[in-house]
């Protein structure tokens, strides 16, 4: 078990997969927890959260449905960073301008990139993990990313009536990209080649 721990943290790619998922989840906290006061203040209330709540799932199923039409041609690192970046560019966007129709773009965006982010590096994992060790990496990583969202809600709250909401979308947006630069390094670090999501995703599922 020690020595599987201490391969995990050695790794040059797998090392900084769990505050990757961590990111990834906590991403979605600034959206759950101040568009529904942003809805009140707009004059848009419950059915304005709740548009933003649907963009965000339609981002994420459109995310979903590429992987599923072309992962076999989407190269992985650059669909990793371009989601990474894609949900950032959405919350960046928000900060800047916090009007409804921002919001519903800001949804779209973190629910796309972040859709599209996450599949791709599980399956990352399951190709570079041995066999033995598989089920304590995607353990780890499965509840890393569960902490993230409780987490962040819980540094939004004491700060919520003292930060503005664009400063809570810029330092998510700015959260994204540097752990996009971080798995980026990470990956270029471990000298792989560039294999498609789908060739990656059927490596996963051949070694499993």
């Amino acid at each position: 078990m020690r020595s599987g721990w201490r391969w995990f943290g050695s790794h040059p790619l797998l090392r900084p997969l769990p505050l990757a998922f961590l990111v990834l989840n906590a991403a979605y906290a600034p959206l759950q927890a101040l568009v529904p006061a942003a809805m009140q203040d707009l004059g848009y209330g419950a059915a304005g959260y709740s548009h933003v709540l649907l963009v965000e799932m339609l981002g994420t199923l459109a995310a979903g449905l590429l992987l599923g039409w072309q992962g076999d041609r989407l190269p992985l690192r650059a669909v990793v960073l371009g989601g990474y970046s894609l949900a950032a560019l959405g919350l960046l966007y928000l900060a800047l301008s916090g009007t409804y129709p921002a919001h519903l773009i800001a949804a779209l965006s973190v629910g796309a990139g972040l859709g599209i982010s996450g599949p791709p590096l599980m399956a990352l994992v399951g190709r570079q993990v041995p066999p033995e060790l598989r089920g304590r990496a995607f353990g780890l990583l499965g509840a890393v990313s569960m902490l993230g969202m409780p987490l962040a809600l819980l540094a939004v709250a004491p700060l919520a009536e003292r930060w503005s909401q664009g400063t809570f979308y810029a330092v998510a947006a700015g959260t994204l990209v540097g752990s996009a630069a971080l798995l980026w390094r990470a990956l270029a670090a471990a000298s792989l080649p560039d294999p498609s999501v789908g060739h990656s995703a059927s490596s996963a599922s051949t070694n499993s």
